[in-house]
C-alpha cells in the first residue's frame, strides 16, 4: 500500500515544496503517476484495483485544449523542455504549435 501511494505523496510534496508551483509541473507529475500505476504481476487484486481506479481518474484529466496548454507550458520550462514523457510525434506537435503561436504574436507586434 505504501509503495502504491508513494508517487502520489511525491507529487504532493513537489507541489507543496515549490514556493510558486507552475502549470509546467503538471505534465511530468501526471506522467510519473501514470507510469507508477502500471499493472505488475506481483500486485494483489486490491492493489491492482486501486491502481486501475487511480489511473482512470488521472487519464481523464486535462482533455483536449487543456492538455495542449499544459504540454506547451511544460515545453517552455527549461527543467522539462525535452518533453521525455511524450513520443516523438507529440513532441513535434507541441513544437509546431509553439512556433505557430510565436509567429502569430510577432505578426501582431508588426502591425
Amino acid at each position: 500500500m505504501v509503495r502504491l501511494l508513494s508517487p502520489l505523496k511525491k507529487a504532493t510534496t513537489v507541489l507543496c515544496d515549490e514556493s510558486q508551483p507552475t502549470v509546467s509541473l503538471i505534465v511530468p507529475l501526471k506522467h510519473m503517476i501514470e507510469q507508477s500505476m502500471a499493472q505488475c504481476d506481483e500486485d494483489s487484486s486490491t492493489i491492482a484495483q486501486m491502481k486501475r481506479a487511480i489511473l482512470k481518474d488521472f487519464t481523464d484529466r486535462y482533455p483536449g485544449e487543456q492538455n495542449k496548454f499544459l504540454q506547451e507550458s511544460t515545453a517552455l520550462d527549461p527543467r522539462f523542455r525535452s518533453l521525455h514523457q511524450l513520443n516523438d510525434s507529440q513532441r513535434e506537435e507541441v513544437s509546431n504549435r509553439l512556433k505557430l503561436k510565436a509567429t502569430q504574436m510577432q505578426n501582431q507586434i508588426d502591425f
